[in-house]
């Protein structure tokens, strides 16, 4: 087990909801279908008779069989349903067939000349070159197969009657041999091609099969080369392959003679992977297609690279060293230049040191910011009887010591304590009782106070077991110590056995009197095969299945042979340690200053470490508090700053609330504060600036913010955030917050329940405050529960937010109207926590059928008209979980679909209590609190631009996060500008040409369509700018029929991208096309719409960022992993050192920049290359 230690908890299925209302006929059903499917996945084997080793082989490799379709599964052998493909073009094929699979990843390539035996001509290759490149970018297409039609020809090769002296012609009045080209393609595809040959496959069509990384042939097929004969040959890969395939000697022999082979011959030659019946062939070639797709597509990809790279020279070469760097990209350390040069910094190449194999590596214990953490597994050895609560034991035989349990049994807890330098550290924890002897099993997780940075060499842990059961007096069985650092101060880890020793308390001192690790002169045979059992369970020993079974059994009996020699006279505890992914090494905090510099190399000056360095000096800190002293002593109300401290004031005054304040600053304000008391921008820093651990400071503090004047809501968040614990703060901020409608206390709904984190007590006045002002609002209500629920899994703060959860419940329940009223209300929302686990339940469902999306759907519609069908009528409405205010009143099981995705999230079409409908998207397996937070911040910004009287025309969708990986978001009809540019449309324009049109409007599209679209752009130009938002793409900007463009899948924010040197913003150059180029009016008005934008959410520039300080504690990846960090980042994309006017030219030249950066194009192409990896 390794930290962190997180207990898996299992779910009652008897229990389930989704049991109710299912009849005896459905269940008998059910239980034949999984009686079915058991017997299917582990088929039952027969005892082979003795003597028989012909049946004893047999039924060994059927096992072996089995356990490999156990656990990878039994490929399906159902026949694919085909569908007719086409390319981006559009245009339809005419000398093959191009096909997709419905609902899996294989595509088939079909040349449809069967009159001329499927002979290719220039067209052919053409149309060839056209499907390939489409499988290619496809990504939904893993697998492609070659085959001809019909059952007589796979491909004769060229059309001899087109042949000219340059090459072949058909449409065209000049010959070509763009077979090569198709030769070339095939080769460096990064996907598997097949294939599939049935009959003739000679002369050019023998080479398209040698170029396939693999083929299957009918037992009808026919190989051979035919250039000789009609003039003609290929000296590329129709020679180089043949030879590595077969061996020059026979290459030489089916070029020179120029004689057909049967596909037995080839086969046994090498020429071919394997013969089947003709009746079988596309079953058996779809069969080895799946297989495949089970694989790693990356893998495939180096591999098939790999692999060519041999006879490819350079070229192959080329290939293989591209996919090699692309899987580079990816990495940690070919992220570190790109993040260096993108902060102007030099790399930090020295943390990835070159890998020779015997590199050693570790964790210091000083940059470990965790508690100590172990578990307490059991007791070992008879346990002696107690012959007084008074701790003085004699011995029995276990016969004896038996004899009395029914009178008394033994009620048994371990003390653990921490003795740092032999003194004692943190409180002592302790276990449960346990009194299930003889064999005392706690396996109990004890985590200490103390962080594994705080340590020393000579820390160790005491253990004492404790008796209860004698009454008031405990008794001692016995104690026992471990260092938690070996001999070579590295941490230990796993299991440990520690002999107690009995009547003695642990003693914690340095040069202990309690050991419990056995001195090395006096261990036997058994603790030496103890200590490589640990070895082996922390993976430092190979594990061998049938040896290690032998050899345990071995140990059990040495293990009974030594208890019966030594009279189980010891007890012992077990405890276990856990794990890290590499050993940890003792270093003090601090000591990397001790790195000699380039001065101590010459032997002249010595460097020494002082840990003093960086402190508070003592004689410093007592002046600033005598002068800060003399100021209370004598007050003088009316002193006003100079010219020149009024100017440092206003400096500081407009400093965002990230900021540090410095000494002098401080003081500044203190000494004037009396005369800021009537500015209330200044209230949160004159409370910085106050020494809170001085009681008549903090007093008077208090006292004057009383009397300051009423600071806006903006502020009072501020005074939540973390920096400020004073309980009289914090409840000053409530109290302005009250002052809040319904509406922006929603839009801060999010973050005031994060701050929750920073309270001094479960019952603080803030979340009474949430809990009263839910009570008036039902939407604040369910927004506030579901808030709170998803915290519940915090195991450091789920206490304090049930306590809450439990407010708004006993609250609720007392509403003025009636306890039935309230008890009807509490119903209503406990309703929407039962949907979303109806709705986890069919997402699992959904998910274990085998087969494409379209058999997912079809699942998903038969089990909402099944035995789920009370979910498409409700017996009473539910309030909509994104939208409180709606009412829904079932499922619409034809409307809802599941979308084409990794993690099958369901598209729900809800009926409404107003005759109406809503879809929502349910995604499970997904965190969404990231998400979730990013349109809350979308929602606001458009409310405070609107504040403005500047509407953008944004698309806040609702997202809500039910759990740690599940929520819902807002299903918004539109299409991905990918869909819209490279698939259907092939520009924007056209694309809102087809639903607005006007002939006299601009660019043949309505004035007002034209005007959403430049506006939502401006928008989300500026909102992704200052968010940070990264990897964006055209799949995740979406655009609705009305013009309205916006953004989706926030799973980078704050600056993290994983695609190197990202633009500021996303604009592609279809986007300004849409808008007439860079040189149309359009444009230029969509650039003054941004930096209006801009101008406006900088001047709310300190409530965002007083809304992320309060995220600081929350458990969003991009902001827990540095949240200071983060708020700076987000702090430097306000530029609140420039003015309005220096902000446009600076966000002017930041839209020429992103228009006008040639390597996210490259990024973008390079991602659509990528689809079709997964």
């Amino acid at each position: 087990w390794c930290y962190p230690f997180r207990r898996r908890q299992t779910r009652d299925q008897n229990t389930s909801p989704l049991m109710a209302g299912i009849s005896q006929k459905d269940l008998d059903t059910a239980t034949r279908r999984v009686s079915s499917l058991a017997n299917h996945l582990i088929p039952s084997h027969s005892s082979p008779s003795n003597g028989c080793s012909s049946v004893c082989l047999s039924d060994c490799k059927s096992q072996m069989n089995d356990s490999y379709h156990r656990i990878h599964g039994q490929v399906p052998t159902d026949e694919p349903v085909w569908s007719i493909a086409r390319d981006d073009s559009g245009k339809e094929f005419t000398d093959i067939i191009y096909e997709k699979a419905v609902g899996e990843a294989i595509a088939k390539i079909t040349i449809n000349r069967p009159e001329r035996r499927n002979a290719f001509r220039p067209h052919t290759v053409k149309e060839l070159i056209r499907a390939f490149n489409d499988a290619r970018d496809d990504s939904s297409v893993g697998v492609i197969i070659l085959t001809g039609k019909g059952t007589k020809a796979f491909c004769s090769g060229g059309d001899q009657a087109l042949r000219s002296q340059d090459g072949y012609a058909d449409f065209e009045n000049f010959g070509r041999l763009n077979v090569l080209d198709l030769q070339v393609q095939i080769r460096r595809l990064p996907k598997p091609v097949i294939a599939m040959v049935a009959g003739y496959a000679v002369g050019g069509g023998h080479v398209l099969h040698m170029v396939c990384d693999l083929t299957i042939a009918a037992d009808n097929a026919i190989f051979g080369q035919t250039g000789p004969k009609v003039g003609s040959f290929d000296a590329g890969y129709g020679t180089s392959i043949m030879s590595r395939l077969v061996g020059p000697k026979k290459a030489r022999e089916m070029w020179f003679l120029a004689r057909f082979y049967s596909a037995s011959e080839a086969e046994k030659m090498g020429l071919v992977n394997t013969v089947v019946p003709l009746e079988r062939l596309e079953q058996e070639t779809i069969k080895w297609c799946r297989e495949i797709l089970r694989n790693s597509p990356t893998a495939i990809r180096v591999l098939k690279s790999a692999l060519n790279a041999v006879d490819d020279g350079h070229a192959g070469l080329q290939e293989l060293g591209g996919n090699a760097t692309l899987i580079f990209y990816g990495t940690e350390e070919g992220n570190e230049g790109k993040t260096a040069y993108m902060e102007r910094r030099r790399p930090d190449f020295s943390k990835f040191p070159p890998m020779t194999g015997n590199e050693f590596r570790f964790f210091l214990s000083c940059d470990i910011n965790l508690p100590v953490t172990f578990r307490i597994e059991r007791l070992e050895g008879i346990l002696p009887a107690l012959k007084s609560p008074n701790s003085v034991f004699y011995f029995e035989s276990p016969a004896l010591a038996d004899s009395n349990t029914e009178e008394r049994r033994p009620e048994l807890y371990v003390e653990c304590a921490l003795y740092i330098d032999g003194a004692p550290f943190g409180l002592p924890m302790r276990t449960r009782l346990e009194s299930t002897g003889p064999s005392y099993c706690w396996n109990e997780l004890i985590t200490l106070s103390t962080k594994y940075r705080d340590l020393t060499a000579n820390s160790q842990l005491a253990l004492t077991v404790w008796d209860v059961s004698c009454g008031k007096d405990e008794g001692l069985i016995g104690g026992a110590t471990i260092h938690l650092f070996n001999v070579k101060k590295q941490l230990k880890t796993g299991k440990h056995k520690l002999r107690l020793w009995l009547g003695k308390e642990a003693d914690g001192s340095i040069c202990t009197t309690t050991p419990g690790k056995v001195p090395k002169e006096v261990r036997g045979e058994l603790e030496r095969l103890e200590k490589l059992v640990n070895k082996y369970e922390r993976g430092q020993i190979q594990r061998v299945d049938w040896l290690d079974r032998l050899a345990f059994k071995a140990m059990d009996k040495i293990k009974e042979r030594e208890s019966t020699r030594n009279g189980d006279s010891h007890l012992y505890v077990v405890v276990d340690f856990c794990s890290f992914e590499h050993r940890v090494v003792f270093q003090e905090s601090g000591a990397n200053f001790l790195i000699p510099s380039p001065i101590a190399s010459t032997n002249e000056l010595v460097t020494v470490w002082d840990p003093e360095v960086g402190k508070i000096n003592p004689s410093e800190h007592k002046q600033l508090k005598l002068a800060r002293s003399l100021t209370r002593g004598i007050i003088d109300r009316d002193l006003k700053p100079s010219s020149t401290e009024r100017k440092s004031i206003q400096r500081i005054l407009k400093y965002p609330p990230t900021w540090t304040l410095s000494g002098d600053e401080r003081q500044l304000l203190w000494k004037f504060r009396f005369s800021l008391m009537s500015k209330k921008r200044a209230l949160t820093k004159f409370l910085r600036c106050v020494e809170w651990s001085d009681v008549q400071e903090a007093k008077q503090a208090i006292e004057l913010m009383g009397r300051w004047e009423t600071i806006d809501v903006c502020d009072a968040l501020e005074l939540l955030s973390p920096v400020f614990e004073s309980e009289e703060v914090r409840a000053y901020a409530v109290s302005v917050l009250e002052r809040a409608d319904d509406e922006e206390l929603q839009c801060y709904l999010l973050q005031l329940v994060q701050a929750l984190r920073f309270e001094r007590s479960d019952k603080s006045r803030l979340s009474h405050f949430l809990v009263q002002r839910s009570l008036r609002n039902i939407e604040l209500a369910s927004f506030l529960r579901w808030y709170v629920a998803v915290e519940l899994h915090d195991p450091a703060y789920a206490k304090r937010f049930y306590c809450t959860y439990e407010i708004l419940e006993e609250n609720m329940m007392k509403l003025a109207n009636g306890d039935g009223d309230g008890f009807k209300m509490w119903q209503s929302l406990v309703r929407q926590t039962e949907l979303t686990a109806q709705l986890c339940s069919i997402m699992r469902d959904v998910r274990n059928v085998r087969g494409g999306t379209q058999k997912k759907i079809e699942k998903l519609r038969h089990l909402l008209s099944g035995l789920l069908s009370e979910l498409t009528y409700f017996e009473e409405p539910i309030r909509s979980p994104l939208a409180p205010g709606v009412l829904i009143t079932g499922i619409i099981p034809s409307e809802s679909s599941i979308f084409k995705s990794a993690l099958n999230p369901l598209r729900l079409a809800f009926r409404t209590a107003s005759s109406g409908s809503c879809k929502i998207i349910f995604k499970k397996g997904d965190d969404l609190r990231q998400d979730q937070l990013v349109i809350q911040m979308v929602s606001l910004m458009d409310r405070l631009l609107k504040l403005e009287n500047l509407d953008l025309h944004l698309t806040p969708y609702r997202v809500l996060a039910t759990g740690s990986d599940e929520g819902m978001l807002e299903f918004i009809p539109s299409k991905s500008l990918a869909q819209v540019i490279l698939s259907e449309h092939r520009s924007i324009t056209s694309y809102l040409q087809k639903f607005h049109p006007d002939e006299d409007g601009p660019f043949g599209i309505t004035a007002t369509c034209l005007e959403t679209f430049i506006k939502s752009c401006a928008g989300y130009s500026v909102i992704t700018y200052i968010l940070g938002i990264g990897d964006r793409h055209l799949d995740n900007l979406l655009l609705t029929d009305d013009g309205r463009l916006f953004h989706v899948d926030f799973g980078f924010i704050l600056g993290r991208d994983p695609k190197p040197f990202p633009p500021p913003m996303k604009l592609c150059k279809e986007m300004v096309e849409a808008m007439g180029k860079a040189e149309s009016q359009y444009y230029t008005r969509f650039k003054s719409y941004c930096c209006e934008a801009y101008n406006i959410l900088r001047k709310s520039s300190n409530l965002i960022l007083n809304l992320f300080h309060l995220m600081a504690g929350s458990n969003i990846p991009d902001i827990a992993s540095d949240p200071e960090k983060g708020i700076l980042k987000l702090q430097e994309k306000f530029r609140l050192d420039l003015d309005d006017e220096e902000c446009i030219h600076f966000f002017q030249d930041l839209i020429n920049e992103s228009v006008s950066a040639l390597f996210p194009q490259m990024v973008e192409t390079i991602h659509r290359w990528a689809q079709y990896w997964r």
